[in-house]
């Protein structure tokens, strides 16, 4: 069995805090969570980042998939965003 990066036993239940990098204006600077353990808790904080800004999700595309990265355009209630995933963890 493989494990992500970064989770051990001793930090598997505890909750990370939604920091994001980038600001989400381009796909270079996409949103992103380098604490997140999982895709799965990185799609999470994202939410939860959208949700403490105040933004509904209007529509979601795939702008673009380069390596290990999937960058998904989110149009919100504030605007166009930029957010980045990793394909697999």
């Amino acid at each position: 069995m493989t494990k992500a990066p970064g989770v051990s036993l001793s930090n598997w239940f505890s909750v990370r805090i939604a920091k994001p990098q980038g600001d989400g204006k381009t796909k270079e600077s996409a949103i992103w969570f380098p604490r997140a353990r999982t895709k799965i808790e990185s799609m999470k904080m994202f939410y939860e980042f959208l949700d403490a800004e105040g933004l509904a999700v209007i529509r979601q595309s795939i702008g673009a998939i380069e390596e290990d990265w999937i960058y998904d355009k989110i149009e919100t209630s504030g605007g166009l965003l930029w957010y980045r995933s990793p394909k697999t963890f």
